[in-house]
């Protein structure tokens, strides 16, 4: 697995927090909220810089990734929509510290990453969880070291205790740090924004990105933005950071999901007009959508129904690993949810394609005397249909096409630890 830096971890952790709350506001500061999906931008410039990181977008995310890619000493342009840092960051109350909090005694890192997963119906990659919560210490630790302010434990009010775990933020662990007078908008971005400019970073606000520039051999350059007057910005850049989560303005895309945005209040903070998932999509990127439902884990070709689908193709007793020999999941996640479709969640997430790693006993166990299941399964075997048998796991590992031998044994012998 790779480790996450800091940057990654906040970045990733704001990208999650795409919102779908905005403000009643943003209809009528949106000035510009001409649509950019087919505008030729590269026609109206007016003004072009260059910088090693452009980032894309000044709320959590993109506010800690220009920090320190300032830190680190590049020369780095940050740009954000609207008139202030902050976005959908700026009312939230505190942020996990597991490892740093003295709570953090009360619940494993397992116990942690079961919980969220559980919290999100088994819906987002559990390995993002488990790397930002195993290295959230740090990160709270390098937020702090640049100025970030908490409140102390000890002078957090009652009322306030009382409403996180009894109220809309109930939670069954509890390791986070409040941010100085509750809000991030008073204990982080003002003094983010200072490290900002200690380290140099052009700051602009009131700037839209509106398109990324891609050049002749498909690699991402840069992006163009519009300032307040509306004039075109041709911003050259070696990296682009995007941070900006939110979508809930555009309304195509919430007509996807089944919204109606002429039927809906809109509260909040303005400005998610869902610009970075729509320049990640037009240069290649992914629509999430609905990732697993409505679909099933097949073994072999005898089709999604059957004796194999109804023996076999569920975690639970078994080990799962990804196509590097990684575990990625708590594989018994249909049991807790009582639902059969999300056993399918995670591998989706994980790529679409796992190893379901068991021995003779569990083997068993999983076909539970099914007679056609047992002979179907020992005749896909024989065939190698996505089925292969060893004496071993060091030649188990080497059937397995492109996992990574080392890596899964590692994860075997750290599941049966577990076990």
């Amino acid at each position: 697995m790779t480790e996450l830096s800091r940057r990654n971890f906040l970045l990733g952790a704001g990208a999650a927090g795409a919102a779908l709350a905005m403000s009643a506001a943003g209809v009528a500061y949106a000035a510009d909220k001409k649509d950019s999906k087919e505008e030729d931008w590269s026609s109206q410039v007016t003004e072009e810089i260059s910088c090693d990181i452009l980032v894309i977008g000044g709320g959590f995310s993109g506010t800690a990734s220009a920090v320190q890619a300032g830190e680190n000493g590049d020369k780095v342009v940050l740009i954000e929509g609207q008139s202030a840092l902050g976005g959908n960051g700026t009312g939230v109350e505190c942020t996990n510290a597991y490892g740093l909090h003295p709570n953090s005694g009360e619940a494993t890192l397992g116990d942690m990453v079961r919980y969220e997963a559980d919290a999100q119906s088994y819906t987002v990659n559990q390995m993002f969880i488990r790397d930002m919560i195993s290295h959230a210490a740090e990160n709270v630790q390098w937020l702090i070291d640049n100025g970030v302010q908490y409140e102390a434990i000890e002078d957090l009010d009652p009322a306030y205790l009382a409403m996180y775990k009894e109220g809309r933020y109930r939670a069954e662990f509890s390791f986070d740090y409040v941010y100085k007078g509750g809000a991030a908008g008073i204990g982080y971005f003002p003094f983010m924004k200072k490290k900002l400019a200690e380290y140099g970073v052009n700051l602009r606000l009131n700037t839209r990105a509106r398109d990324l520039i891609v050049d002749e051999g498909g690699n991402v350059a840069g992006a163009y933005a519009t300032d307040t007057y509306g004039d075109t910005i041709k911003i050259n850049a070696k990296a682009v950071i995007i941070g900006t989560g939110g979508f809930g303005e555009d309304a195509d895309r919430m007509g996807k999901l089944g919204v109606d945005l002429n039927d809906i209040r809109i509260i909040g903070t303005p400005g998610h007009y869902g610009d970075g998932v729509t320049m990640m999509i037009k240069a290649g990127g992914i629509e999430h959508g609905a990732p697993a439902f409505g679909c099933t884990n097949i073994i072999g070709s005898a089709g999604p129904w059957g004796p194999i689908w109804d023996k076999l193709c569920w975690g639970g007793p078994c080990l799962w690993v990804d196509i590097n020999g990684e575990r990625f999941s708590d594989e018994a996640c249909s049991t807790y949810t009582h639902n059969f479709e999300l056993q399918n969640v995670p591998v989706r997430l994980a790529g679409g394609t796992c190893w379901s790693i068991m021995d003779k006993n569990i083997l068993e166990t999983m076909l539970d005397g099914d007679a056609e299941a047992a002979q179907l399964w020992d005749e896909m075997v024989a065939k190698g249909d996505d089925s292969y048998k060893a004496d071993t796991l060091e030649e188990l590992a080497g059937k397995m096409e492109g996992v990574d031998k080392e890596l899964f044994l590692a994860n075997v012998k750290q599941y049966n630890d577990l076990v």
